[in-house]
């Protein structure tokens, strides 16, 4: 293999090793976008059974504004992108009445300017890739500082608070029980008589009454 021919095939390799990194990117930033879009809707429900009060909502919403900014910035990393791929088919005709060193030496210098001209978008892309990744990390860690702080300082109120209640709650029985006893012994069953009950005599004429 002469040494025009084997640049061309190293500098082909290198070229499609630079286009397949975008497709990784690409997979790696959908990926990720779709965790991060679940993400918010889950810190929500659980937001709703905890505590709340002005201040934590508005600390609440600081980690979700940068989830969704890193996600935007993800989103954008995906966008369509124009990268160079080597010879143009439109260059075929005109090579063919080329020696192959020619043709060989013509390859080599369109990959490595399809390459040069290519490190830009990626380069962007990765900036973004960064950038997304970064501030979801954050919001993730963020978050669970914010749920793991707000139950600290929430739960002890809450306990002392239920405490409160049950201790009122009991008292209040024991006042109850305590007034149904007393009324309940102030009270006494009276005697009666057969002069004040009714009489119904069963099974025998309804006209006839017994003396």
């Amino acid at each position: 293999m002469e040494t025009p021919e084997l640049l061309a095939l190293k500098s082909r390799e290198l070229l499609n090793d630079q286009l397949s990194s975008v497709d990784g990117n690409n997979a790696k930033a959908g990926t990720i976008t779709a965790i991060s879009a679940l993400f918010i809707p889950i810190s929500f429900s659980v937001f709703d059974k905890i505590a709340t009060s002005y201040f934590w909502i508005c600390v609440f919403f600081i980690p979700i504004i940068l989830n969704i900014i890193g996600i935007c910035n993800l989103i954008m990393a995906m966008r369509p992108r124009k990268l160079f791929h080597g010879i143009g088919f439109h260059n075929m005709d005109e090579l063919l009445t080329n020696e192959v060193e020619d043709v060989y030496l013509f390859e080599i210098s369109i990959n490595r300017g399809s390459f040069n001209d290519n490190q830009e978008p990626i380069s962007k892309q990765n900036r973004c890739i960064k950038k997304g990744l970064w501030l979801i990390y954050s919001s993730a860690i963020a978050l669970t500082l914010f749920f793991f702080v707000n139950l600290i300082t929430t739960k002890p109120n809450k306990m002392s608070d239920n405490n409160q209640n049950s201790s009122t709650s009991s008292g209040s029985n024991n006042n109850q029980t305590s007034g149904g006893n007393s009324a309940g012994t102030s009270r006494q069953i009276p005697s009666t008589n057969s002069g004040q009950r009714s009489v119904i005599e069963k099974g025998g004429n309804p006209n006839i009454q017994k003396k």
